[in-house]
C-alpha cells in the first residue's frame, strides 16, 4: 500500500448500500431527466444544486458536516472489493454505480450499448443525488475525469480519494473474468471492445486529483482494509457527519 503523504490537489450507523425500493424511487425522476432534456455529457446532479456556504446563514450544520470517501480507479482495479469492508469499517453507507446501474436494468430492462451508456449517466445522476442527502459516505464507481471532478467538488463536503492500482493487464484481466463469471449481462462487458478497455483502464490509472487527501493503494493483492481506514480517520477532513 503506497500512501501519498499530505497530498493535496490545489459513528453513524447507515446501511451499507441504499435499498433497491430506494433506488428504484431515486432513479425514475433521474432517467425522466435524462429522456427530457437535450443530449449532454454532463449530469442531473448536485452540479445544480446550490454548493453549502458557512457564509449562507441559512445553510445547517447537518449540511456543513460529513465526508465523502471517492474510491477511484480502472475497472478491474478492485474498488468495489476494498470499498466495501472500507465502507463498513467506517460506519458509512456505500453508493456504488454499480448497485444503481443494475437496479435500472432491472427496472427498465437490458438493451444496447446506447441503453447501457444511458443508464450509467441515470446511474450516476441517481449515486450523486443520493450522496447530496446523505452526511458522509463512500463513493465508488468508475469515474469520468472530464465530469466527476466538477459533480463531486459541487456535494460541497471535503472529499478524500482513496485510489486504487494495479498493473493494466491485471485489470484488463480481472474485468474480462468478470465479466465471464458474475457481471449483470445488461452491462454488455463481454461485448467491449479490447482496444476501448485498453482506454478506460489507462484513463482510471490516474487519481482523480480532488482537493484533498490522496491515498494510492496497490491492489494486486489483498489490501489492509484496517490500515486504509485508519488512514482516513487520521485525515483532518475526516467527519462522519454525527452532531
Amino acid at each position: 500500500m503506497t500512501f501519498a503523504r499530505g497530498s493535496r490537489r490545489s459513528p453513524r450507523s447507515w446501511p451499507i448500500s441504499p435499498s433497491p425500493d430506494f433506488v428504484s424511487r431515486s432513479m425514475r425522476a433521474a432517467v425522466s431527466s435524462q429522456s427530457t432534456r437535450s443530449a449532454s455529457p454532463g449530469l442531473v446532479g448536485p452540479s445544480r444544486r446550490p454548493r453549502p456556504s458557512s457564509a449562507n446563514p441559512t445553510t445547517s450544520r447537518s449540511e456543513m458536516s460529513g465526508c465523502y470517501i471517492v474510491v477511484s480507479g480502472a475497472p478491474g482495479s478492485g474498488k468495489t472489493r476494498l470499498a466495501r469492508p472500507l465502507a463498513e469499517q467506517l460506519h458509512l453507507p456505500l453508493l456504488s454505480k454499480d448497485v444503481v446501474k443494475e437496479t435500472l436494468f432491472d427496472e427498465l430492462g437490458v438493451g444496447d450499448r446506447l441503453w447501457s451508456r444511458r443508464m450509467g449517466r441515470a446511474s450516476m445522476a441517481v449515486l450523486y443525488n443520493i450522496a447530496a442527502s446523505t452526511p458522509a459516505a463512500v463513493i465508488e464507481a468508475v469515474f469520468h475525469r472530464d465530469v466527476a471532478l466538477d459533480d463531486l467538488r459541487a456535494l460541497g463536503k471535503p472529499l478524500i480519494e482513496v485510489h486504487c492500482q494495479c498493473d493494466p493487464d491485471l485489470a484488463i484481466a480481472r474485468f474480462q473474468q468478470r465479466a465471464e463469471d458474475e457481471r449483470h449481462p445488461g452491462h454488455l462487458d463481454s461485448r467491449q471492445p479490447r482496444n476501448k478497455l485498453e482506454e478506460l483502464v489507462q484513463d482510471g490509472c490516474r487519481p482523480l486529483g480532488l482537493d484533498g487527501p490522496l491515498l494510492e493503494v496497490d491492489t494486486t493483492d489483498d489490501v489492509d482494509v484496517d490500515a486504509v481506514a485508519a488512514w482516513v480517520r487520521a485525515q483532518p477532513e475526516w467527519d462522519p457527519g454525527t452532531d
